[in-house]
């Protein structure tokens, strides 16, 4: 079955994201779909193509750290609590070299950590990001 936004939109369980993740290892092109469907303004297409994301290895995923700088800022711009917690899984298993760290995402980790309105996911993942 071919990845498609609307195959995406529907897809709301783990035996979904199982599928999706296969499907992207196969094709070998873990890049190209994070550009297509990751940040997807319909936060169910972002999640869902995420969601698959998070089932690849740290070694499929250092694929995407071409697009760290875009990751971040869909981190620190969602209004979504699930896209959010899972672009910041995404980030939290990138290698970040020093040149990678980014005093606004930095300030967005310390201030999320510690907000009490945050969800915990959120707040476990800002912790790991800054030792990254």
């Amino acid at each position: 079955m071919t990845i498609t936004r609307e195959r995406l939109r529907q897809t709301f369980s783990e035996g979904g994201a199982q599928e999706i993740y296969h499907e992207v290892r196969a094709e070998g092109d873990f890049l190209g779909f994070a550009h297509r469907y990751v940040f997807d303004l319909d936060y169910r297409v972002a999640r869902s193509a995420l969601w698959g994301l998070t089932k690849a290895s740290d070694e499929e995923l250092s694929e995407l750290h071409v697009i760290l700088n875009e990751l971040i800022d869909q981190a620190m711009q969602t209004k979504n609590s699930s896209v959010r917690r899972l672009t910041l899984n995404i980030i939290e298993r990138l290698k970040m070299e020093e040149d990678d760290l980014r005093t606004d995402f930095l300030d967005f980790c310390f201030e999320h950590m510690v907000s009490f309105e945050e969800l915990p996911g959120i707040q476990t993942l800002c912790a790991p990001s800054i030792r990254n």
